[in-house]
């Protein structure tokens, strides 16, 4: 959902196709036995995402240290820490960056907002990203690759 007040765009939490398909692939390599690299064909050919795209998602995976590359026949991708260790805020905020993109809240992004100094929603759009990034902060790549059960959040 896009929202245009002020000739100010507002977005909605959206996660990217990248950024999801990303998690896809850390998904699949966070299954794999602890050490052993998941080759990016079989990434590609499990989580129906495809090679090129799946490629750039891991170079910038590897870049960004969620993930180590090893070469070789029985290389491929392994997790550079622990399953449990690594958030789908880390791997959002590498892959697409802030949750909640609002230039008004949003320091660094080189944008503003005529309206900041009398936003009366200022607050509200805070409080939102805070309430995603919170949620997003406490769920792993363990949490999801169905090797934990997942903990119901608290109100």
């Amino acid at each position: 959902m896009t929202l245009l007040i002020n000739n100010v765009k507002y977005y909605g939490m959206n996660i990217s196709a990248r950024t999801e398909c990303g998690i896809r692939a850390l998904i699949e390599i966070a299954k794999a036995a602890k050490g052993k690299p998941v080759k990016r064909s079989t990434i590609a050919d499990k989580q129906k995402i495809p090679l090129p795209f799946l490629t750039q998602i891991l170079q910038t995976l590897v870049t960004g240290k969620i993930i180590l590359s090893t070469r070789g026949p029985n290389g491929g991708y392994i997790l550079a820490k622990p399953a449990d260790k690594t958030t789908l805020l880390d791997v959002i905020n590498l892959l697409q960056g802030p949750v909640m993109p609002r230039y008004c809240i949003d320091a660094g992004l080189g944008k503003s907002c005529d309206l900041a100094e009398s936003c009366t929603l200022m607050n509200v759009w805070e409080r939102l990203r805070d309430a995603g990034e919170d949620v997003l902060k406490n769920v792993s790549l363990e949490d999801v690759s169905g090797k934990s059960p997942l903990v119901e959040m608290g109100s």
